[in-house]
């Protein structure tokens, strides 16, 4: 997975003495390696790291952790980031902004000036659609810490932290490979988008605050971040609602077609439920159906192989002889039909294809083939059917 090093502002240091590193892998990630001297004791190196919130034209708003940028040292002037354009590196001084004097997170927010008429060192454009959903991390799903472990800056971690847990605030992650000086960095999920911002480094379990929870302190003292969610989620919709319109050949006196509710279960499997209609002619099978499906995503496309079981009712009519009638130009035969009804049960396989068109909105076609006991001397049903229908997610994400 390619480090998305854009949320990465850059490493922190409280310092009077800076000095840039440019290992970055982008030129959008800010590497900062910094120098706290106290008297009486030697020269220290200092890491951190820091989110890209915000881009202004005079100004970044950069989020990191509070113990990063208060370490015995209280001056505004202390704080240093880094700023990369292109080959060139410079030290920029930041300064705090103030945060509500009851939180109880280890945040902070800083603002970096930046010079009349300068190259911004952010777009923007890198930073929509970029904020992802805590409640949609699974229990061991794979996330990537990104900041300055040892001053090696905006590098990912050899092996991936899993997921343990959520608490109102923040995230719990097993780690084995986090080094200190990540404080401060990102935590990324598996679709490249940011939970959270890592607050503790050990060596059996982290913590970092949930990148939610920090969108709504920055509004509550007025900053408009564009680090925001996508248009879509790029691990699928949790619960969607579906209408298709299924062809069975020549149609009986209804239309034939499948509405299910479906569920995400995992990232690659979804359960639904819900009843489908075929109506060809003389036939009809009402029923509910209920099946498991294994999803395989790529952007706004998703292919669903999937299984389900049914159980229904079937109405037909078969002709038990007929008779001819003369019209005076031809004989014209009428069919004497006997109405049968039973139950039935039986499933399918299939496979369904679905891309998202709009928020919400996602277009699917379904292909598959259902088998069912049916009353004897009733019409066969169709061997193979499929259709194009809607289905509209029932959540936001």
């Amino acid at each position: 997975m390619t480090t998305p090093g854009w949320a990465i502002a850059g490493c922190l240091a409280l310092t009077s003495i800076c000095r840039a590193q440019n290992t970055a892998k982008s030129s959008i990630v800010v590497p900062v390696n910094g120098t706290l001297t106290v008297a009486g004791s030697s020269p220290v190196d200092i890491f951190g790291a820091g989110i890209v919130v915000a881009s202004r034209e005079d100004a970044i708003i950069v989020v990191t952790a509070r113990h990063v940028v208060s370490l015995d040292v209280s001056a505004s002037d202390s704080i240093c980031v880094v700023l990369s354009v292109g080959t060139e590196s410079r030290c920029v001084r930041a300064r705090r902004v103030a945060l509500p004097q009851d939180t109880s997170l280890d945040l902070a927010v800083l603002s970096v000036s930046l010079p009349p008429g300068s190259v911004r060192p952010f777009s923007n454009d890198a930073l929509r659609g970029r904020l992802g959903v805590p409640e949609r991390l699974e229990f061991r799903h794979p996330l990537d810490v990104v900041g300055c472990p040892a001053g090696r800056c905006a590098q990912k971690n050899a092996e991936p932290q899993l997921f343990e847990g959520l608490t109102v605030d923040e995230i719990v992650f097993h780690t084995t490979s986090l080094e200190s000086g990540n404080s401060g960095g990102a935590l990324f999920n598996r679709w490249g988008e940011v939970v959270g911002m890592v607050i503790t480094d050990g060596q059996a379990r982290a913590r970092a605050i949930r990148m939610d929870v920090i969108v709504d302190q920055l509004k509550d003292i007025g900053i408009v971040t564009q680090l925001d969610a996508p248009s879509f989620p790029r691990s699928g919709y949790t619960s969607t609602l579906g209408a298709t319109m299924l062809a069975v050949g020549r149609a009986g006196h209804a239309p034939s077609a499948r509405v299910t509710i479906e569920r995400q279960l995992g990232t690659m499997l979804s359960w639904h439920v819900g009843g489908m209609r075929l109506a060809p002619a003389n036939i009809s099978l009402n029923a509910a159906v209920g099946g498991l499906s294994f999803d395989v995503r790529r952007g706004r496309v998703m292919l669903s192989p999937f299984t389900e079981g049914a159980i229904g009712q079937v109405d037909a009519q078969y002709d038990a002889g007929g008779h001819f009638v003369d019209d005076g130009s031809t004989n014209r035969y009428v069919p004497f039909w006997h109405s049968l009804q039973g139950s039935a049960i039986g499933g399918g396989v299939g496979i369904a294809a679905e891309i998202i068109v709009a928020p919400r909105v996602v277009v699917e076609g379904v292909f598959g083939k259902w088998r069912f006991s049916t009353p004897e001397l009733s019409p066969a049903l169709p061997r193979f059917t499929g259709g194009v229908g809607l289905r509209w997610s029932v959540n936001r994400r």
